[in-house]
């Protein structure tokens, strides 16, 4: 059982042409319809214990420039070979000569070797840097696009991810964008849009007798935020495909070693579920350097963000809420 989805109207600003006496177009934005849970909320799991993604990346990288500064130091010590003395034999001297250089020319390679991999290294943070930035400000600017609101309340965007939520029975393609405050959700415009767009204009209609006054409303797409205070559990599971069904089935985990594939997320208000599933980020999709120095997939990237903000903006669990024992 899904709620029925509710619409934001945007009106546009009138056209220039003094004779146009029409009604400005209006841009409508779907809220989500997520399932109804009956029944007590599950019993939220510990605190994640995991450091933030970009404190996990500067954890690495510090840790990878003291390996470096190790490397050097051990090829410098191993390069200062003891000197014969002038007791030892000729013999004696000539193997510690030879000793001597083998060891100057083992340093010097070694030293050639960790130079390459600080260079490497170094180049390969640049480059990091360079495509998360480009990711972080597009992020931005379609957080900006769909929630002027909370941006003009000073949210701050911390993590975007690419996702998939169920609405009205539907698999539709979106982000998950989450701030300090709110888990937001946003889509563009699609045939699952329009469809539920028409379904609730034929709701709108039938209550009204039949008599619109206003025009169609251009459906841009689906936004939704919700308040991390509202939130009585994130909860991690599994989404397994059904048979001859489309919608996947979403089973809690059954033990801590199973890898979490979706989140759902438990609003009292409303008896609410919604179900995020099909994570992905631009350091999943980039692989290689961009992925190496993270822990996890982008789903349990998406969860720390998410369980570290929920747990900073209310106590854990919530008063008032039932839950399963």
């Amino acid at each position: 059982m899904s709620t029925q989805p509710e619409i934001i109207n945007i009106p546009q600003e009138p056209a220039s042409d003094s004779n146009n006496t029409s009604h400005p177009a209006a841009h409508t934005y779907i809220t989500l319809a997520p399932l109804v849970y009956s029944g007590p909320v599950p019993k939220p799991s510990e605190a994640c214990a995991d450091p933030l993604p970009e404190e996990q990346l500067r954890l690495n990288h510090e840790q990878k420039q003291r390996e470096l500064a190790e490397k050097e130091r051990e090829a410098k010590t191993a390069s200062n070979a003891p000197a014969p003395t002038s007791t030892d034999s000729a013999a004696d001297n000539i193997a510690h000569k030879a000793s001597g250089w083998f060891a100057s020319i083992k340093s010097a390679a070694t030293l050639i070797a960790v130079n390459v991999e600080k260079t490497t290294h170094d180049m390969s943070i640049v480059t990091e840097d360079k495509v998360r930035q480009l990711d972080n400000q597009r992020n931005f600017d379609r957080f900006r696009t769909h929630f002027r609101s909370l941006v003009r309340q000073g949210e701050v965007l911390l993590a975007d991810y690419g996702c998939s939520t169920i609405h009205g029975g539907r698999i539709v393609d979106g982000h998950l964008q989450i701030t300090r405050h709110y888990v937001c959700f946003s889509a563009q415009t699609s045939n699952v849009v329009e469809q539920a767009a028409d379904r609730l204009r034929m709701a709108v209609n039938e209550n009204t007798g039949g008599k619109i006054s206003a025009p169609p409303a251009k459906v841009e797409g689906i936004r939704d935020a919700i308040p991390l205070a509202s939130v009585a559990c994130v909860q991690r599971c599994v989404s397994l495909p059904k048979v001859d069904h489309p919608l996947p089935y979403f089973l809690p985990l059954p033990d801590p070693s199973v890898a979490a594939t979706a989140l759902q997320i438990y609003v009292p208000e409303g008896n609410r579920v919604f179900q995020f599933f099909n994570f992905e980020s631009i350091t999943s999709k980039a692989g290689g350097i961009l992925s190496e120095n993270l822990k996890g997939t982008a789903l349990d990237r998406a969860y720390c963000y998410l369980d570290h903000a929920w747990r900073d903006c209310v106590a854990v669990p919530l008063e008032g809420v039932e839950y399963a024992s």
